[in-house]
């Protein structure tokens, strides 16, 4: 994505001076000689905005997102991370289609941060805006909301696996996209049954009982035996905590369900 940078305010280390006495006038000790204070360094606390635009920056960067910076700028384990590591999966798998990677500008509007997204195919540009970020002790961003939304319960990264017929499915990451509200699942497939391996598709039971289906597109994604690849399953807008099922065909004939809950 291509991105105007985003200004980040920087830290200021100040120089504290402590008192050192209590007394004054001729009894005060000297600046410079013996008892003289010694200088303390206090760094002053991160600005959630600027490190919400940092990570926002490098969400926008050139040539797709940089989510190795971006994980490097969160807390282990928070949403923010979590958020980092979907991403690069779904960008992972566009990159080795040979997709195209959206473009992008992040920009500071007063407590929060537009991000306007260019599809990479075409179409009407997506913006969201950022915002309540929060840090931990330490300045790493923890958590924020998009558009209003947290992502508590819309984003599930290491997920739930399964092996049927000695052919392995995990969930990757998956994500409720707030734009319009759509799961957006990465899975990974290690192949170790009896043959070739082709998934045909793949079916989504929201909580409520709706079913959703999407289909790869040609033939279906192909996993030859003895390996693993990763596909991106995109369902139309449905709530978000259900049961995904892959429908796979092995050895050219033998079909194989995988059912794998989307647990936040």
């Amino acid at each position: 994505m291509r991105t105007a940078r985003v200004r980040a305010a920087v830290a200021v280390v100040a120089v504290v001076v402590a008192a050192a006495g209590c007394g004054g006038g001729d009894d005060a000790a000297p600046a410079d000689g013996p008892g003289a204070a010694e200088a303390t360094t206090t760094v002053a606390a991160a600005d959630p905005l600027a490190v919400g635009a940092d990570y926002l920056a490098a969400m926008a960067a050139d040539g797709g997102p940089d989510t190795d910076a971006m994980a490097e700028l969160t807390a282990p384990g928070s949403v923010a991370e979590r958020y980092a590591r979907h991403l690069g999966a779904v960008a992972d798998v566009q990159r080795a289609a040979g997709e195209p990677a959206e473009q992008g500008t992040a920009t500071v509007e007063g407590d929060g941060v537009l991000l306007r997204l260019e599809p990479a195919g075409g179409g009407d540009p997506v913006e969201l805006t950022w915002a309540d970020f929060t840090l931990d002790e330490d300045g790493r961003l923890v958590d924020f909301t998009i558009d209003g939304e947290t992502l508590d319960d819309r984003l599930v990264v290491d997920g739930a696996s399964d092996t049927v017929d000695g052919v392995t499915a995990t969930v990757t990451s998956a994500f409720e996209l707030v734009s319009n509200d759509s799961p957006l699942v990465v899975v990974e497939i290690d192949n170790g049954g009896a043959g070739r391996l082709r998934l045909v598709g793949a079916d989504y039971e929201a909580p409520d009982g709706r079913v959703l289906t999407t289909s790869p597109s040609d033939r279906g994604l192909v996993v030859p035996r003895g390996a693993t690849n990763r596909v991106i399953l995109a369902f139309a807008r449905a709530p978000f905590g259900g049961t995904v099922t892959l429908h796979a065909v092995v050895g050219g004939d033998a079909p194989l369900d995988i059912d794998l809950p989307l647990t936040p």
